[in-house]
């Protein structure tokens, strides 16, 4: 039998030139053919391997486990798998469910967006981004303008969930929006709209409220939009009541911005520099505006004062927020000693602390760095501004609520006529700035 088989082989290798390619050609086809059949079954496994994961992830999305199916819809949606498009899409989702997230989430609809444009997720995608402005511009302009370019998009639900977001951070851009949807909206849409109004800025709010009723009557939701302008009248009423009476009662006003704590955010610190250096009536009007209100009167008080207009910057507003956090850090340490039992609420004391600075810091933030400071008694120093010609007598530890912690000084008092630097200097908002002269210590 070996014989056999040796004698076959050695057969073979004397075939001729031409029987041996065809036997090669032969070999090689039989090869080749079998190559694309392995390829594809790698394929259908990696699909299903893909399918199983974004399955597992979708499962754990309906449970509310967002942060373990975040992880596996950023592996299907980072793949060439033909749920990329759904994954990336579920990727914002999660994002958007998980508490601190939001932003994260706007930029992952916006990559979905820049990856599959043509795909017709992008109309949720954005559905869901017009949300999410809505939130996130009340700290920030960015998305303001997002909602404001989406005003202008063809799909008309979408160009109304702008309109609806943006009149919620009081944007008047919103205006021709909304009332667009009471006009020609359902009925859902209209009810949003009408709630939207009180959004505005009061001017713009008021004249909203009366179109409503105009193109409301003789419509199911005439009485709700009677009701919007009876209630906004009466708002109106109270404001006005309440700013003669800021205006002309300064203990009222100071009850309303003083509180209890050693902890300030930005928007209390700022709110407290801006009562020292705004005319009352403004400050009252900054009071009692809405966040967007607040940044305009704040604008165009600083904007009007602008010492150095031909540059970029406002050195004045640069200047006055230096200030009222020096004077935050350095002039609110609280008094350890017993206090006095008159004023005793105006002591800066461990478990009274009703401002953030004491009477130093108050002319701190008006004048700036005095040119000289002398002691005149135990915790009372004499605060002189030889630039402005006036001087005072100001207690440290204390604060000015009740116009007790800062006097004329001992210049001021033969210098001007009684009560001039209290009316001038003390009482009235101020803000002096002396550019050849940087406060820094």
């Amino acid at each position: 039998m070996k014989q056999m088989q040796y004698e076959h082989i050695g057969k073979i290798g004397h075939l001729p030139k031409r029987m041996l390619i065809l036997l090669a050609l032969l070999v090689g086809a039989v090869t080749t053919t079998a190559t694309p059949g392995s390829a594809l079954s790698q394929q259908e496994e990696r699909a299903s391997q893909e399918q199983e994961v974004y399955q597992r992830a979708i499962s754990l999305n309906l449970q509310g486990e967002w942060a373990q199916a975040l992880t596996l819809f950023q592996q299907v949606a980072g793949s060439d798998s033909p749920r990329a498009a759904e994954a990336a899409f579920y990727v914002g989702l999660c994002l958007e469910n998980i508490p601190d997230r939001d932003v994260e989430a706007f930029q992952a609809f916006a990559e979905l967006r820049g990856r599959f444009p043509e795909d017709p997720i992008v109309q949720k995608a954005i559905s869901h981004q017009i949300t999410l402005a809505g939130m996130l511009g009340k700290s920030d302009s960015f998305y303001q303008e997002f909602l404001a370019r989406q005003i202008g998009n063809p799909d008309l639900a979408l160009k109304r969930e702008a309109a609806l977001s943006l009149a919620r951070l009081g944007d008047e851009r919103a205006v021709d929006g909304i009332l667009e949807i009471l006009r020609e909206g359902t009925a859902d849409q209209k009810i949003v709209a009408l709630e939207r109004i009180s959004d505005f800025e009061t001017g713009i709010a008021g004249e909203l409220v009366k179109e409503a009723v105009t193109i409301m009557t003789g419509t199911p939701l005439s009485g709700r939009a009677r009701t919007l302008e009876q209630s906004f009248i009466a708002q109106e009423a109270e404001r006005a009541r309440d700013a003669e009476l800021l205006t002309t009662d300064r203990q009222s006003l100071m009850d309303q911005i003083r509180r209890q704590g050693e902890t300030w955010t930005d928007e209390e610190l700022l709110t407290q520099g801006l009562y020292l250096v705004m005319p009352l009536d403004t400050f009252v009007g900054y009071l009692q505006a809405s966040s967007r209100q607040k940044q305009r009167i704040y604008d165009e008080f600083f904007a009007t004062r602008d010492t150095e207009p031909a540059t970029p910057q406002n050195e004045l507003e640069i200047e006055f927020r230096r200030r009222i956090e020096y004077a935050a850090e350095y002039y609110s340490e609280p008094y350890r000693a017993a206090r006095s039992r008159f004023g005793a609420s105006d002591w800066l004391t461990k478990d009274n602390v009703y401002a953030p600075w004491d009477a130093r810091g108050e002319l701190y933030v008006k004048y700036g760095q005095p040119d000289d400071v002398f002691m005149v008694q135990f915790n009372v120093e004499e605060w002189n501004y030889s630039r402005y010609q006036v001087d005072f007598t100001v207690h440290k530890y204390k604060v000015n609520f009740y116009r007790n912690a800062i006097y004329p000084g001992r210049a001021s008092q033969w210098d001007y006529a009684p009560g001039f630097v209290q009316t001038h200097f003390i009482d009235a908002p101020r803000f002096e700035y002396w550019p050849g002269r940087r406060d820094e210590q």
